[in-house]
């Protein structure tokens, strides 16, 4: 299983690194070496097993965009071949969030590019208004931006993260036009023949016709910080909105939220935005809060998409943490929940 799963990693790598190449060159030789590599290992591994493999990088995104991984010669177990097992969401022309799940699976540390960005050049307890910021402002429109000019909190909090955003990809813009999801706040993408759908795989008005903002002068937070803030984004608003109703401070931790009780003592919080129950099992047993009672926090519609999403963690956990979903936090001081029986 080990080396198996270590060419999925490799493969969500590769795959990542070519949804952020240039489109121009991203399939002009040479390929990249870290996708190339990747290629190589799956084309021995499937030459070993009696399966004709892809045989370029194309063919290796169309391999991941209409192959489960489940279809793969590969030796995984059950509990990561659940759901579709697609590498490429081919509609959305873009790695899937398992592919990202994948990608960090192999990874000691678990990767943030807004934590990385904002511990060089913010405060520490600064760090959660911004995060907050950022789900709520994924697009700005130019006019947007002028108005912070003249809101003092709004003003300061953009300066802290003005370096997290760019100018709009073209391949988010279609007749001058920008859109953004009314529910997430999220981009939406233009699709082949016209409409848009949200970037967001699991964005549940993924659907529903998107606000439009003119493209020029608008800025949109860098993609990496998107998909980091996404669902999590989210669960941390749920988690903080909580604890504050109970007069409780918040902070980010090294791993999380922290929560300080006003009457003394605290709670540490593990948030997550992961499909997959193993990987996310996986992902918080490296966590450094791993041994303190930690209460993990995920999406509703994650926890909801399988019925065996809690037997799996807690199966793959020795004295696993409690998990629940955003909309199931009731006590957080306790790690209680009120989980929904239907």
């Amino acid at each position: 299983m080990a080396d198996d799963a270590a060419l999925v990693h490799a493969v969500a790598l590769a795959v990542l690194d070519l949804d952020e190449a240039d489109p121009a060159t991203g399939f002009a030789t040479p390929y990249p070496e870290r996708a190339q590599s990747a290629l190589d290992q799956l084309t021995l591994t499937c030459l070993s097993r009696g399966v004709r493999p892809p045989r370029s990088l194309p063919g290796l995104v169309g391999w991941c965009g209409s192959r489960p991984l489940a279809d793969w010669p590969l030796r995984l177990p059950d509990e990561v071949l659940g759901g579709d097992g697609l590498l490429v969401d081919v509609r959305r022309s873009r790695p899937t969030g398992l592919c990202r799940e994948w990608a960090q699976d192999g990874s000691a540390v678990r990767s943030d590019p807004i934590r990385d960005h904002l511990d060089a050049t913010v405060a520490p307890d600064r760090h959660l208004e911004c995060r907050l910021f950022l789900a709520e402002h994924q697009v700005v429109p130019d006019e947007v931006v002028t108005a912070f000019a003249g809101d003092r909190v709004a003003r300061r909090t953009w300066r802290l993260v003005r370096g997290l955003y760019g100018p709009v990809p073209r391949a988010l813009v279609r007749r001058g036009e920008v859109a953004r999801c009314t529910a997430c706040h999220a981009p939406s993408v233009p699709l082949v023949g016209g409409g848009w759908v949200c970037e967001r795989e699991t964005c549940a008005a993924a659907e529903q016709p998107p606000e439009l903002l003119p493209a020029t002068g608008s800025l949109v937070l860098a993609e990496a910080a998107r998909r980091t803030i996404g669902g999590v984004g989210r669960v941390e608003r749920a988690v903080v909105e909580l604890a504050r109703s109970h007069d409780a401070a918040v902070t980010c931790g090294a791993e999380g939220l922290r929560i300080d009780w006003p009457e003394g003592g605290h709670r540490l919080v593990l948030t997550f935005d992961h499909g997959d129950p193993a990987l996310l099992a996986r992902a918080v047993d490296r966590s450094a809060w791993r041994d303190q009672n930690p209460l993990v926090v995920i999406p509703g519609e994650r926890l909801w998409a399988r019925s065996d999403y809690r037997t799996v963690f807690d199966g793959l956990l020795s004295g696993a943490p409690t998990l629940v979903a955003d909309s199931e936090l009731v006590d957080l001081a306790g790690g209680s929940a009120k989980r929904n029986e239907a």
